[in-house]
């Protein structure tokens, strides 16, 4: 995985916009999963798998790289993010990563994003 995806800040209003991305996106898998589900044919089956596989593995690195680059911006390690992954705290944690604004200077992190 490239640094540059976990390198930088980004701010709330990219953040949120990210995140609507990501819930379209699993939207759709999730649409296309219901699709194939049902179908007897081997090859259906294989792409379903494929796409379960791929979707889980994308989705992970564009939520991770999205969480690590707006902890960034609030100047926080990115190591934080490994308790993004536990759902009651989670959840918290998106709420405050939504509505906390960013370092209003620069941070060992870079300079603050335009979002």
């Amino acid at each position: 995985m490239s640094d540059s995806l976990y390198s930088g800040r980004i701010g709330r209003l990219v953040f949120a916009r990210n995140i609507a991305i990501l819930v379209v996106a699993i939207s759709l898998v999730v649409a296309v999963i219901r699709l194939l589900q049902n179908s007897d044919s081997d090859l259906a089956r294989f792409a379903l798998v494929i796409l379960i596989i791929g979707s889980v593995y994308g989705g992970f690195v564009y939520s991770l790289s999205n969480v690590v680059r707006r902890l960034h911006d609030l100047d926080f390690s990115g190591w934080v993010a490994l308790v993004f992954y536990l759902p009651p705290v989670g959840f918290i944690l998106l709420i405050v990563l939504l509505v906390t604004p960013g370092s209003p200077s620069d941070n060992r992190f870079g300079s603050p994003s335009a979002g």
